[in-house]
């Protein structure tokens, strides 16, 4: 169950952003942020009301709180933040490569952290989805390329700052879900943070774009990348991580830059090469020993 949450998850953060960009262009990153947060809290209050008959989550604890929040704060504020203005400066093709950062730092943390330890099957499994991963990244030609040393420089250091601030966010979820607690609560928590830190970090700088003047389409594709992203892409992320060794979790949720080749041939009309088919290859390979590795009794 966690290792099809985990995928599902990466399978919404591959959907999204291609609404973002198709119904986004207009608008800029960090009103897309404010919005698909806005949208992901609403429903998420909404889903917790219906499911667990309140519309907030109750008492956790103080120390748990303060776990759940540090998660928001550092895997969808910061995290998100250091990766849009990374985006900005080196492009997405050097930045997705940055990311698959994510499950190593993970997995090496959660030794730390959690003693959690990999398998040499589960361990090869690991460098087969990432290596895949690095190809299909690397094989994308980017539209932006790095203008000097010093933006370049600049833009892999705020990427692997997002890398960290993700990571850091999955560890602290993990903590905070020690014990008895809804994963909706926790999502909710984690969620409510990230907004209230977004809105306060960029309230000054960029004004909040009205949705009367937004398009329809493009509307209804930023509020449906909204709906499969940020809300139940976290919420699948978060499930993953409460039922499986944080380490495998963002190894499969890592896969979504793989994932998300079919979908830019078929949407967004972009050339995928030789590199790409066999990078995907290496990491349905990869995924599919570590699932198998999981699932045994």
């Amino acid at each position: 169950m966690g290792a099809a949450a985990a995928l599902g998850a990466a399978l919404c953060w591959a959907i999204a952003p291609i609404m973002f960009t198709l119904g986004g262009r207009e608008i800029g990153a960090v009103n897309i942020n404010r919005m698909r947060l806005l949208v992901a809290c609403f429903l998420l209050l909404v889903t917790h009301l219906i499911t667990l008959g309140i519309p907030s989550p109750g008492a956790l604890g103080a120390t748990r709180l303060a776990w759940l929040i540090g998660s928001g704060i550092m895997g969808l504020a910061v995290g998100d933040t250091l990766l849009l203005k990374a985006l900005m400066l080196i492009g997405p093709r050097l930045v997705t490569l940055m990311m698959t950062l994510v499950p190593l730092m993970s997995a090496l943390l959660g030794w730390f952290w959690f003693g959690e330890g990999l398998s040499t099957f589960e361990a090869g499994g690991a460098i087969l989805c990432l290596t895949g991963v690095m190809v299909v990244v690397t094989a994308h030609k980017s539209r932006t390329e790095p203008g000097d040393r010093h933006a370049f420089r600049k833009g892999l250091l705020l990427a692997a700052g997002a890398a960290l601030g993700q990571t850091l966010g999955l560890l602290f979820a993990k903590q905070g879900l020690q014990g008895d607690i809804p994963v909706l609560s926790a999502v909710l928590v984690r969620m409510l943070a990230a907004l209230a830190v977004m809105w306060f970090m960029h309230m000054r700088q960029v004004p909040f774009i009205h949705p009367n003047k937004i398009g329809r389409r493009e509307l209804l594709l930023i509020l449906s990348g909204a709906a499969i992203g940020p809300y139940l892409g976290v919420w699948l992320s978060i499930v993953a991580v409460a039922m499986t060794r944080i380490g495998l979790a963002a190894t499969l949720m890592g896969t979504t830059p793989v994932l998300i080749l079919p979908l830019s041939h078929w949407i967004l009309k972009e050339r995928i090469g030789w590199r790409a088919v066999f990078g995907s290859v290496l990491t349905l390979v990869g995924i599919a020993i570590m699932v198998q590795l999981i699932t045994m009794p």
